[in-house]
């Protein structure tokens, strides 16, 4: 508040604001301080991402998918917001192809293991072991872990190739 006071145009104290208004339940205070944030700066990485969460925390899904989308375009590997996309995703019918954009892009730019296992497991969950099976050999060539090879283990199982999960 001070902050504000003392610079009514400084962004990053409304999103403060916001997300500290959300966390003790004031909904309405912190869509206002979020919203001020993005007035201010419409391109600020954290009044998007915290605008978005916000209204996948209230099921307002539609509202918050453009929020979300534009940080991640900036963001591509942010779990968070990723987080966000794809749980507003499920509750939006037509949105499924996003999911899978969104954490193949997210794979893509930052070979971050656990974000290549995310998304094998959604290629698995949606009927493509062998897409999973690339992808997860791909993590295994970053990553070399317990976690990475037991997954790639699975779908080397599930293609039927015996010798690949052993």
């Amino acid at each position: 508040q001070e902050a504000i006071q003392e610079d009514p145009q400084f962004a990053p104290a409304y999103v403060l604001l916001g997300a500290f208004s959300q966390a003790v339940e004031q909904n309405d205070q912190a869509e206002a301080y979020f919203r001020k944030a993005l007035t201010l700066e419409p391109e600020n990485s954290e009044a998007l991402q915290g605008f978005g969460l916000f209204l996948v925390s209230q099921e307002r899904y539609t509202e918050a998918l453009p929020y979300l989308e534009k940080h991640l375009k900036g963001n591509p590997d942010n779990s968070l917001s990723l987080d966000g996309l794809i749980e507003s995703s499920h509750h939006l019918p037509g949105k499924e192809k996003q999911i899978r954009a969104a954490l193949q892009k997210a794979w893509d730019i930052s070979k971050n293991p656990e974000l290549g296992i995310r998304y094998g497991r959604y290629l698995l969950d949606n009927g493509e072991p062998q897409n999973a099976r690339n992808i997860l050999s791909a993590v295994v060539e970053v990553s070399k872990t317990p976690v990475s090879l037991a997954e790639l283990a699975l779908t080397c199982d599930l293609t039927h190739d015996c010798n690949c999960a052993i």
